[in-house]
């Protein structure tokens, strides 16, 4: 057997090895699968409320508080309006394309897993339930008594929370690769000049 081949393919092995390896557990990895993740809990939950819930009908699940409301949403995220109904469409496709192309070229595993938030929340809001209704499929409300937040729902808790990732990521420092620790330094000991 030839030596120079055997250290060939073992070199190509650790090389294979190592692109795997990074490509799991690296930042691409990360937000590939928090984004299906974030998917998939969003449209999970959003049939279920469509399959179980009436429409305005409350039912509570921490008293008033919490409870779960089905309303379908015309607009954008806590009711905020894009201009023309296209906008709808338009600008959140934009920041889909966005965000899948920085979240593919980041280096970061947090930055990718907030970015896998939101753009499992975009694509879940944005994409899905303005082409499959119209508007979004919006269930979750929070209040005291007649004091009620906006309605929402787990694609709006996603992106919101991937914001606020980024922001704390970037101000405060969280999540960044911190370089290791060093040991002690020693100080260099004078050499003892010899007594005469």
């Amino acid at each position: 057997m030839n030596p120079r081949s055997t250290d060939t393919q073992e070199s190509e092995i650790r090389r294979s090895s190592l692109v795997t390896r990074r490509f799991l557990w690296g930042p691409r990895f990360w937000f590939i699968v928090t984004a299906v993740l974030a998917l998939a809990l969003d449209q999970l939950t959003k049939w279920l409320v469509l399959r179980y819930e009436t429409l305005h009908v409350p039912h509570q699940l921490l008293g008033d508080a919490l409870r779960v409301s089905l309303t379908m949403n015309p607009r954008g995220l806590f009711g905020l309006s894009y201009g023309p109904v296209w906008m709808h469409y338009v600008l959140p496709i934009l920041v889909v394309i966005v965000v899948i192309v920085i979240g593919l070229r980041s280096s970061d595993r947090w930055f990718g897993i907030a970015l896998g938030m939101i753009l499992g929340g975009g694509v879940g809001n944005n994409l899905i339930d303005r082409v499959r209704f119209g508007s979004v499929v919006d269930f979750i409300d929070m209040g005291i008594g007649n004091t009620r937040w906006y309605t929402y729902n787990l694609a709006d808790a996603f992106a919101v929370a991937g914001v606020i990732m980024i922001l704390a990521h970037e101000f405060l420092g969280w999540g960044k690769n911190r370089p290791m620790a060093e040991g002690p330094k020693s100080t260099p000991v004078p050499p003892v000049s010899g007594q005469s």
